[in-house]
């Protein structure tokens, strides 16, 4: 259960969040396997790197970091100097079997069907542009993840995490026009990926390492279970809620509350649809339907109101403790209880 809902979910998000389009090499054979002066009480932190990889020590917690800005600089070199060759033939080549090795180094796990994120783009020229313009912007890039995952292991440190750090697709509008240029999705307890366009901003990365570290929290503390589409929703909610602890300053569009209106759409959408978990309506629900009223990143924002629903009604609540509670559970410590129960009752 709780390896199928992490791929079901985190996949969604991906594909429509930020517009991979890729399905093809689904199959492809499985994985073996901010402070410039940081102050972490009863922790250090050594960053040391070496090509595309670096290692950032936080405590007794270690962050591998994979850069595949100059596996991409190939890729698209390779496609440009020959255009008859096969795209997908050559980014595994320069791209995607690199990365196995180097995460299987890391002794880090990653899911057999990570590859609708891992695709070769047909825009060669811009991502050429974009991935040379991030290995450029390297060291600006490791100083924030440095400091996001110091200030997110501050808040809550777990096992050794890999990070897998690649540029966004250029064609991909929605990630660069809507979403500060950044995206990223969790594929196990121990690995996540986030994308970059040359357009971030130093808040939205930082931002987004604590929204994804707190995703492999998640799953590291088995607490990610759900079978509803309103637990899938709480899902986002606890990790955009922590990465609003370690970053309060910081507000992303995919938490501004609904309005009362708006939420009780939600609500009668899952009256007459239910609340089982639907992939195609979570879809919706994260993509938006002018037509019955439902709003882009209604999950996100609903999911958010509900942990912080929970976390008013249960200030005392550590983060580590709450973290590790099922999404059902905290549902059911929220405002939301009653519509939850309902829609649960009428499955009876």
């Amino acid at each position: 259960m709780k390896k199928f809902w992490t791929i079901i979910i985190t996949n969604a998000i991906c594909m429509l969040l930020a517009s991979c389009s890729h399905s093809e090499g689904q199959t492809e054979e499985n994985v073996q396997t901010e402070k410039s002066e940081p102050s972490v009480q009863s922790s250090t932190t050594n960053l040391s790197s070496s090509g595309t990889s670096a290692d950032i020590t936080v405590g007794d917690q270690t962050f591998h970091v994979i850069s595949l800005h100059e596996d991409i600089m190939e890729y698209a070199a390779a496609v440009e100097k020959n255009a008859s060759v096969d795209k997908k033939e050559v980014y595994r080549e320069k791209v995607v079997r690199p990365l196995r090795k180097q995460v299987a180094e890391t002794d880090a796990h990653i899911y057999d069907n990570y590859y609708s994120f891992l695709s070769p783009n047909t825009n060669i020229t811009k991502l050429k542009d974009n991935a040379q313009k991030l290995a450029d912007d390297e060291d600006r890039i490791l100083r924030l993840v440095e400091e996001a995952v110091i200030d997110s292991a501050e808040q809550m440190p777990g096992i050794d995490k890999t990070i897998i750090i690649l540029p966004v697709n250029p064609d991909e509008y929605f990630i660069i026009d809507k979403m500060g240029g950044v995206a990223g999705v969790a594929l196990s307890q121990d690995t996540f990926v986030a994308r970059i366009d040359p357009s971030f901003t130093d808040e939205g990365l930082k931002h987004l390492i604590a929204h994804e570290y707190h995703h492999t929290l998640q799953t590291e503390k088995r607490a990610e279970a759900a079978s509803t589409l309103m637990e899938a929703f709480v899902m986002e909610g606890k990790a955009d809620a922590f990465a609003s602890v370690v970053y309060p300053d910081y507000s992303a569009p995919w938490t501004e509350p609904l309005s009362e209106k708006a939420s009780e759409k939600v609500f009668d959408k899952l009256r007459k649809e239910g609340n089982d978990f639907d992939y195609k309506l979570y879809m919706e629900f994260l993509s938006g339907n002018s037509s019955s009223g439902i709003t882009h990143w209604t999950n996100y924002r609903l999911g958010y109101q509900i942990t912080q629903s929970y976390l008013q009604n249960n200030p005392e609540v550590s983060v580590e403790e709450w973290t590790g509670i099922v999404p059902k559970e905290i549902i059911l410590g929220s405002e939301f209880k009653g519509v939850f129960e309902e829609l649960e009752s009428s499955k009876d």
